[in-house]
């Protein structure tokens, strides 16, 4: 299967995870398959709301100036030493702190002496001046600085709200397969466990594109939404329709007389 292929298939799963005519189907997919499936739009949704938020990220640079003119006076002195050379990681490094005068820049970004820092992002490279920094000095070089420190911790607020994201649905999804799996025999609903966390991990669909999505926007008031870590939220309406979905795909698949 094509690229092309697997990406049109991955967008009709989504749409058939949304609409229940196709829980029968979805119940018959494996675990593994369904927790593949989670991943794959967990990832998908986190790197669309970014590129929703692109533009509110190019407002940074106009904020940025008015910040940077009503700060009068921000100085910062670097005062370290290594006995060698330190790269984080040690396999291609992003960054590494030398005082020793023994290092170039290399393959890493940021090489971060006692007096300058390096940085090289591949379409721009140059030198720092660092023994004490006067970020009011040159407020247009601050601005460059603070931009370029903000590029490169993207990566990084990318995979932290991945693995938090992920975290929080697995604490989600998985006490309510279990829960609902053991009510679901008393409820007259014929479902085995597979078919149950399959249907759970499918119709989380829902939940993660509306948290994930509105991040960027102001709709915390018309989505009942608590954020108990900075970017990580809690909506109470996606989660509601998320239960919806999910106990009317038990119903569907676990009913005999619905599947008819």
């Amino acid at each position: 299967m094509g690229v092309r292929s697997k990406l049109k298939h991955f967008i009709f799963l989504i749409l058939k995870s949304l609409h229940p005519r196709y829980y029968i189907y979805i119940g018959e997919r494996r675990v593994s398959s369904a927790i593949t499936y989670f991943l794959a739009v967990l990832f998908s949704a986190l790197l669309l709301m970014l590129v929703i938020a692109a533009p509110k990220m190019l407002l940074i640079k106009t904020e940025l100036d008015q910040a940077l003119l009503n700060i009068a006076e921000l100085k910062i002195k670097a005062d370290f030493e290594t006995a060698q050379p330190v790269s984080l990681p040690n396999t291609n490094p992003i960054i590494t702190l030398d005082t020793t005068d023994t290092k170039q820049i290399d393959t890493e970004v940021l090489l971060l002496t006692n007096e300058r820092l390096f940085y090289d992002i591949g379409f721009q490279e140059g030198t720092i001046d660092l023994g004490e920094y006067d970020f009011t000095a040159d407020r247009e070089s601050s601005k460059r600085i603070t931009i370029l420190i903000f590029t490169l911790l993207l990566p990084s607020v990318f995979v932290f709200l991945f693995f938090t994201y992920m975290v929080k649905y697995v604490l989600i999804i998985y006490p309510l397969a279990f829960l609902f799996y053991a009510f679901a025999k008393p409820m007259k609903n014929i479902v085995t466990l597979p078919q149950v966390l399959s249907l759970s991990f499918h119709t989380a669909t829902i939940m993660i594109l509306i948290e994930v999505l509105t991040i960027p926007f102001d709709f915390k008031s018309y989505l009942i939404v608590q954020s108990p870590l900075v970017g990580v939220y809690f909506s109470w309406i996606a989660i509601t329709l998320y239960l919806i979905l999910f106990v009317t795909a038990i119903r569907i698949c676990g009913n005999p007389g619905l599947k008819n």
